[in-house]
């Protein structure tokens, strides 16, 4: 694609269809470009852009102390320039960061101050991301209903808004609160509404995401073969993006499965490389978590 070589707002964008296309390597270098000519015309605005996009393709890969130091550099331009936008975008990455470390207290705190801040902007986009955000922390601790009324919350905002990549995460979302229920069917049906979405949007890390969930049925249901195949369509999008918080779920689910049918060497090998993968994203809890399942 050519690209005039100081059209900030061209080099954003198509940083931004890269990453939603999984081709992250090539997002880096667009974000690093624009990156350079924010220093090179001393914008702070494009900086802050840029540096807060890097944060999230490093999240991705799953380098959360990286990813944490860019958002927080994001922030601190942003507040230095006062725009509350730029504000409520960080904290909430601030957000996911803190979520993907274990901290649900703290990512709590981040998802309500950006929610604060996108309510009194009146963004539509924002409120719905952070209620779905909120939603998930709350279905963790426990309160299906509130969680549900979140993400009905977030639905809503986003099908208001047309966006389907919003719809697409809060239909998967409901999904997770009807599998908790033991509702299978209801489940099934919103995780296939929001991978209808993810793929025609193309984003692999959203299909991924539900593909992991309908093996998750298929688990439950104790179709194993079919499980297996919806777990390693998702594991081999997680390895095309190279998100190694995915990689490791589905290592993880596979060794579910192969304990299952009774092959314990085999499990043992997939909840190892799932430990493995948790330990270089920083992630200590679900190290913890792989393990114990391993001494049971």
């Amino acid at each position: 694609m050519d690209l005039d070589p100081d059209d900030l707002n061209g080099w954003n964008q198509l940083g931004q269809l890269l990453y939603r296309t999984g081709e992250l390597d090539a997002s880096v270098r667009t974000y690093e470009k624009l990156l350079a000519l924010g220093n090179r015309t001393g914008d702070k605005s494009v900086i802050a852009a840029a540096t807060g996009n890097l944060g999230i393709i490093a999240r991705t890969r799953g380098d959360l102390d990286g990813a944490e130091e860019f958002h927080r550099k994001s922030l601190a331009l942003h507040e230095e320039l006062g725009r509350k936008d730029g504000m409520a975008n960080q904290y909430g990455n601030l957000g996911n960061i803190a979520f993907n470390k274990g901290d649900l207290d703290k990512a709590a705190e981040s998802y309500r101050r950006s929610l604060e801040l996108e309510k009194e902007l009146g963004r539509k986009e924002g409120m719905a991301a952070d209620y779905g955000n909120l939603g998930v922390i709350t279905h963790i601790r426990g309160d299906f209903d509130k969680a549900e009324e979140f993400h009905r919350k977030s639905l809503a905002l986003n099908e208001e808004l047309g966006r389907k990549e919003g719809m697409a995460s809060a239909f998967s979302n409901l999904g997770i609160i009807f599998l908790t229920r033991g509702d299978l069917d209801e489940a099934e049906a919103m995780y296939r509404k929001s991978l209808g979405l993810e793929e025609e949007l193309g984003r692999k890390e959203g299909m991924a995401s539900d593909f992991g969930n309908l093996g998750n049925i298929f688990m439950t249901r104790g179709d194993l073969d079919e499980a297996e195949a919806m777990y390693r369509k998702s594991l081999g999008l997680n390895e095309e993006l190279g998100r190694k918080e995915g990689m490791a779920i589905q290592y993880g689910n596979l060794g579910i499965i192969f304990e299952t049918r009774g092959d314990l060497d085999e499990a043992r090998l997939h909840w190892q490389q799932a430990i493995d993968l948790y330990k270089e994203v920083g992630m200590p809890h679900m190290v913890e978590k792989v393990e114990r399942i391993m001494r049971d």
